[in-house]
């Protein structure tokens, strides 16, 4: 039917046969799953970053460094980490200005690179959304920023998002795996 999607984007897969004999499977990811490195809160990024085994003692200043690496001014954020501090450890940074590509989280200065790559499938810079929408979050996602709530009922095998952090897709990004 006209305008009926053909590929589901609801994370299952679909899988498609190709004259010769191959297959393909494909999958399509609404970015409003993830966490937008460039809207969310400080709230958000702390319990993220917590769920994905950051040290407590370390949350809240690996959360300032990235607002610090995404905001536009010079002006250090308490525990986070400025011009002057990238320039102290040798390094480029910050932007200073919104991430262009997920992959940027690991220039930001402090995060180790085990964090990043825990945090990589869990991250965009695409929906444009302050939370994630629920509906189109992995399992391990909803996981990682529910730590201390325990599902009941029918929804026992898929974590509940915290009000606070739900929002609606407004189906504008995908990503196509």
């Amino acid at each position: 039917a006209v305008g009926t999607p053909r590929y589901a984007r609801d994370r299952s897969v679909t899988r498609c046969q190709l004259p010769g004999g191959d297959a393909i499977a494909v999958r399509i990811d609404d970015e409003a799953g993830k966490v937008d490195l460039n809207i969310a809160g400080s709230e958000l990024l702390g319990a993220l970053l917590l769920g994905a085994g950051d040290r407590p003692e370390l949350v809240e200043a690996h959360v300032a460094a990235i607002l610090d690496y995404r905001d536009h001014d010079d002006i250090r954020s308490i525990s986070g980490a400025e011009r002057s501090d990238y320039a102290a450890a040798g390094r480029d940074g910050p932007r200073n200005a919104a991430f262009v590509a997920f992959e940027e989280v690991g220039e930001v200065l402090g995060l180790p690179p085990d964090l990043v790559a825990r945090l990589a499938p869990h991250v965009t810079v695409y929906s444009g959304q302050e939370g994630v929408d629920p509906a189109a979050a992995s399992i391990e996602l909803l996981g990682l920023l529910a730590r201390d709530q325990r599902p009941t009922g029918a929804d026992r095998d898929r974590p509940a998002l915290a009000p606070r952090f739900t929002v609606a897709s407004v189906r504008q990004a995908f990503t196509i795996v």
